[in-house]
């Protein structure tokens, strides 16, 4: 995927997170205000306020955890990579440092 697949793909993810932030916000407050008005509270609004911004949150999480599995798996792949270079150089040294000891008693 290119420059523009990417920036596609970006633009869809924050297009999709800002509606699963303001659907359920609106979606709460709106049953909030027709539960007030039907039995004459004031108790419903910040209830279901606070339950929209709950699931908002909760919505997000898992849009962002799923869009960034693949971006966390290749990292850690990276790591491990790099984790099995440091260790393949530290046997080569291990393995020179060696050598040079037994070429040093040689010659002794």
């Amino acid at each position: 995927m290119g420059k523009n697949g990417a920036v596609a793909r970006s633009l869809m993810m924050i297009s999709q997170i800002s509606l699963s932030m303001l659907v359920p916000i609106f979606l709460c407050l709106f049953f909030g205000i027709k539960l007030n008005e039907w039995l004459d509270s004031k108790l419903f609004v910040p209830v279901f306020l606070f339950l929209g911004m709950g699931a908002a949150v909760r919505n997000v999480y898992h849009l962002t955890k799923s869009f960034y599995a693949k971006d966390k798996k290749r990292e850690d792949d990276e790591l491990a990579y790099i984790e099995n270079l440091k260790k393949a150089g530290e046997r080569n040294k291990q393995r020179r440092e060696q050598r040079e000891s037994t070429t040093e008693k040689k010659e002794d």
